[in-house]
């Protein structure tokens, strides 16, 4: 055979997946796109609510789900976060956590884990967020500079998600509150001089 074969067949081997929270928006939106992927495939799910045929297997119970896989993609709700990285640990799965509203507690207990399995978080995987937290922070900058006086209204747009403020939890920063420190930095550096 060929040399470049084998690079190839190297290079198209399927990364395996677990989807936790494969029935929530974006457990079927990861599940959607990863039907169009040749590279990916999603071995199993995670869910509470096993409520509709996925292509794949749904364990109500994380600790029931014994399928191989590379990695878990997570999207669930940060209450199952716990028992997810214990799981991962256990199993020496990476995990891309993308669960938000995590308690300092949780986010240590990341840290943690981190230290003995692969661990990626991001509060939000959103490359139009991303670049918007950019340009914000880059406008924020160049404002400040200008001696333009900047100020964030506060909102009660977000009161509706799980983890707002008086939730009994105390959240990690969501976009908005990330948006709002970059001007609340920039013009409080501004004023000091």
């Amino acid at each position: 055979w060929h040399k470049g074969s084998r690079k190839k067949q190297e290079r198209t081997q399927m990364v395996k997946v677990i989807m936790h929270g494969c029935n929530g928006h974006m457990g079927q939106v990861i599940t959607q796109l990863v039907e169009k992927d040749p590279e990916i495939e999603i071995v199993a799910g995670i869910d509470l609510n096993d409520c509709r045929d996925n292509g794949y297997p749904v364990f109500t119970d994380i600790w029931t789900c014994d399928v191989q896989a590379d990695a878990v993609i997570d999207f669930c709700t940060a209450k199952a976060t716990d028992t997810l990285l214990e799981y991962c640990e256990k199993r020496q799965i990476p995990v891309v956590l993308c669960t938000t509203g995590l308690t300092d507690e949780q986010i240590k207990k990341v840290e943690e884990t981190s230290k003995h399995v692969a661990v990626l978080k991001s509060a939000n995987m959103s490359l139009g967020i991303n670049l918007l937290m950019k340009l914000v922070k880059e406008a924020a900058q160049t404002l400040a500079a200008a001696g333009f006086d900047m100020e964030t209204p506060s909102s009660e747009s977000g009161r509706s998600k799980r983890n707002r403020p008086g939730s009994g939890r105390q959240p990690e920063r969501g976009t908005g509150q990330r948006l709002s420190l970059y001007f609340r930095q920039k013009s409080e550096k501004r004023t000091e001089r």
